[in-house]
């Protein structure tokens, strides 16, 4: 049994490492005939099912979980904060983030989360400095201080010191282990109840608190040079830390961002986003390492069945295919092997073209994304250097399904459904390879299979079905 918790991080920075565990352990499990069972957590994502088909996992055991099953619910308040430098605006966010502290928690447990070392000490000195504006100097020590000083005599960092008297600690990767120790000791006994931190603790130590403050979105990030957002993965985990189970009855988080920012996070806070493969190279790191052109490369067996078409189907491709299939191009709608649309479906006879075994399929698929033409919603290539506001990253290439069917030499390809009225539907069936004429059935039936309703008509025409109203009752066992 392996249990993968937060899976969502493939997307991420860390996401090949995972990437390349999880696909070797499979590839040996497989080649030592030793199945390996694969349980995967994750927040919210876009395409579970292709995860699951990666980790070999049936459609059958995918379950998603809504908000409302939280054990402690979660009450979300964003603010934004204008003001185009950094430092400046991390300074105008601590008066608010003490105001947060004083009205949704001031007697219980509070992780204020920010971005670096320095902005812990810088933070906490000023919730003291409020404090004291407010003569309520030891409102967050909730111990005697003739118990506190012996431990503050043995803390080697000065501001960890200073802060701890006022009981307001301060946690990062720099602090001395005996210093980190103590510090979780008094607030987990909530002896001290607010606690500045780095982001990692989200990731660390449990620390459950009833408010969550997230001070600031942004880190400087080295490597870039630059300030770049937290993924919003990073930001939910740090909103989880927000409620007790066993204490708790409700738990709350304040997000502070950048104004321009503030509409993104009240829209995609739990949007699912697509996880995309970080091996694949499509991923992209940068608006300068975004693919505009990939290729997708599958080599299979099929079980050709005699007197029976194949079908091949695409569900969406974002935004123009270009298929191959045993090195010859497929024809669609009369362009040969070519698609153009990123969010319709889409497909192939492929009956001539297919063998028993060893066939290859190729699909080729460019997307310009907002440099091209077409419509792209909010999509936007900056969007990936500078996430935020009402534009989101670039979604491209195959994002919906693809799957082969079998299908009788007469088949029906499209059904148009136009419902006139409660007790009438009418019903136009498209078919493939029949003539104008080709008889159709229709059968309504409801949930048990029991038959509802009757029609008959030819393809192509419309076909009117009455269904008898339907007896309003009270659901099973009420």
């Amino acid at each position: 049994l392996v249990i993968i918790d937060e899976i969502h991080l493939l997307g991420e920075e860390r996401g090949p490492i995972l990437e390349v565990i999880v696909s070797r352990m499979r590839y040996m499990a497989e080649r030592m005939s030793q199945p390996v069972r694969i349980v995967g957590l994750s927040t919210a994502m876009a395409n579970a099912s292709d995860l699951a088909d990666w980790l070999g996992i049936p459609h059958d055991s995918i379950f998603n979980f809504k908000p409302s099953v939280r054990p402690v619910p979660l009450e979300v308040h964003i603010a934004g904060f204008p003001g185009q430098h950094y430092c400046p605006r991390m300074a105008a966010m601590n008066k608010p983030t003490y105001r947060a502290i004083t009205v949704h928690s001031p007697d219980q447990p509070t992780l204020v989360f920010v971005s670096s070392r320095r902005q812990t000490r810088l933070t906490a000195l000023d919730l003291i400095a409020y404090c004291s504006a407010d003569e309520k100097e030891g409102q967050f020590l909730n111990m005697p201080m003739g118990e506190l000083e012996p431990m503050l005599a043995a803390v080697k960092d000065p501001a960890l010191r200073h802060t701890l008297a006022f009981g307001i600690g301060i946690h990062h990767a720099g602090l001395d282990e005996a210093d980190r120790v103590l510090v979780e000791k008094l607030f987990l006994g909530q002896s001290i109840l607010v606690l500045v931190c780095t982001s990692t603790l989200a990731w660390g130590v449990n620390f459950p608190a009833h408010l969550v403050v997230v001070k600031g979105t942004e880190y400087y990030d080295g490597k870039a040079k630059r300030y770049v957002d937290f993924p919003v993965t990073d930001v939910l985990q740090m909103m989880g830390r927000a409620g007790r189970p066993q204490f708790d009855t409700k738990a709350v988080a304040v997000i502070l961002v950048h104004e321009p920012k503030k509409t993104f996070y009240k829209k995609f806070l739990y949007e699912p986003f697509p996880v995309e493969s970080c091996l694949s190279g499509v991923a992209p790191a940068s608006s300068a390492t975004l693919v505009a052109q990939m290729w997708y490369r599958l080599v299979f067996d099929a079980a050709v069945a005699d007197g029976a078409k194949t079908l091949l189907h695409f569900g969406a491709v974002d935004w123009q295919a270009t298929v191959y299939l045993n090195g010859l191009l497929l024809r669609h709608d009369g362009r040969l092997g070519n698609h153009t649309g990123g969010y319709d479906g889409f497909g192939f006879d492929v009956t001539d073209r297919l063998k028993h075994a060893g066939n290859e399929l190729l699909v080729h698929v460019l997307d310009p994304s907002d440099a091209g033409a077409q419509p792209n919603g909010k999509q936007r290539v900056s969007a990936v250097d500078r996430p935020g506001g009402d534009t989101y990253t670039p979604s491209s290439g195959i994002w919906q399904t693809v799957w082969m069917e079998a299908v009788p030499p007469s088949y029906i390809s499209t059904l148009k459904i136009d419902q006139a009225s409660t007790t009438n539907v009418k019903v136009t069936a498209f078919v493939e390879g029949g003539g104008a004429t080709t008889p159709v059935r229709f059968e309504v039936v409801d949930r048990d299979g029991t038959t509802v309703a009757e029609a008959a008509g030819a393809a192509g025409s419309e076909v009117s079905i009455f269904v008898a109203p339907a007896t309003a009752g009270a659901p099973a066992g009420a």
